[in-house]
């Protein structure tokens, strides 16, 4: 049996934005007012979001390419329906995603692998192996950068991938992957 259809609607109601679902037979399924943004906190299912090397140094280490804020800091404003995880080990990245590949309240994963982005077969194999979908993040625009970070082997493997808009390619990244894996965007 399919999923019913689901129509969404986004207008004002008493000088608030809106978005309102409504399944074919036109019952309300659904209404969030107030304000919208990949953080509003509408759907319940669990993203992982996994940070590699030198990301948890984000806001002291080079910080007119990755800004003055703390990724850390920064993180937080997703609430308890997203769970952050910071690693500087390449192997700790593949024993998060083999994790989150069997936890089923773990609906898809965003990785930010750093520098391995560039020279991991073993993350982009795992990456591959799996069946949750998983989107390549980067706060920087690499292909704007080094020509050794051009070559991205994680985002060849991932669903999507998102990057050069600083700490909100995270915003970006978690509203995309909120997108594809609920029954009210794609599937």
């Amino acid at each position: 049996m399919g999923l019913p259809s689901v129509v969404w609607v986004l207008c004002w109601v008493k000088g608030q934005l809106a978005l309102i679902g409504f399944v074919g037979n036109g019952q309300r399924l659904f209404r969030y007012s107030g304000h919208i943004s990949a953080r509003t906190r509408i759907f319940e299912d669990m993203i992982l979001i996994i940070n590699g090397p030198n990301l948890n140094w984000v806001g002291k280490r080079e910080p007119e390419v990755y800004g003055e804020e703390s990724l850390e800091a920064y993180l937080t404003g997703f609430g308890d329906t997203v769970s952050v995880v910071f690693t500087n080990i390449e192997g700790e990245i593949i024993n998060f995603l083999q994790s989150a590949e069997d936890n089923t309240s773990i609906k898809g994963i965003i990785l930010n692998a750093g520098g391995y982005s560039h020279t991991s077969v073993a993350i982009a194999d795992t990456i591959r192996a799996m069946e949750k979908p998983v989107v390549a993040v980067h706060i920087s625009n690499t292909f704007n950068r080094e020509s050794e970070r051009h070559k991205d082997l994680i985002a060849a493997a991932c669903i999507g991938f998102v990057g050069g808009f600083g700490l909100q390619s995270y915003d970006i990244a978690v509203y995309s992957l909120r997108s594809h894996v609920t029954p009210f965007g794609r599937m």
